[in-house]
């Protein structure tokens, strides 16, 4: 992204968050404490009878001026999900571009449904990706 690593850090935050959450289902969000260790996020998911919570809990955080790295793994998850971590890293690429990487690990506990969830999660967190340039790009231009 053309936004410095700075405007990224600042706003990276609950804001952010509710405009990457999936439209393709019903989200609510619960609650988001943000990145700091200890930190919850909880989300509501689906519609009844075919519901989940999602509670997530920031378990590591580092800045440093290169960029900011934390680690999110499931509390609660929704079926099928069993294990689930997260590792959110904002840094600078050798151009001096701001690069936000989504690293994924997870496991259902069941191969059929490990290989049911890769597709439907591998495209929501590359849906990210055109998100993130949309959201820093309107940043910039309101100047925050």
């Amino acid at each position: 992204m053309k936004e410095s690593i700075d405007i990224v850090i600042h706003n990276f935050g609950e804001e952010l968050f509710l405009a990457l959450m999936p439209k393709i289902l019903p989200v609510q969000l619960l609650a988001y404490d943000g990145d700091r260790v200890g930190g919850l996020v909880q989300i509501q998911m689906g519609v009844p009878p075919i519901e989940g919570i999602w509670v997530s809990k920031i378990i590591s955080r580092s800045q440093r001026t290169d960029g900011l790295q934390f680690v999110d793994v499931g509390v609660e998850l929704p079926f099928p999900l069993v294990n689930w971590r997260h590792q959110h890293v904002i840094k600078k690429d050798s151009g001096g571009r701001t690069v936000i990487i989504d690293d994924i690990t997870y496991s259902t506990g069941s191969k059929f449904w490990d290989a049911i969830t890769y597709p439907i999660l591998y495209m929501m967190f590359a849906m990210r990706k055109p998100l993130y340039r949309k959201y820093f790009n309107a940043i910039s231009l309101r100047g925050n």
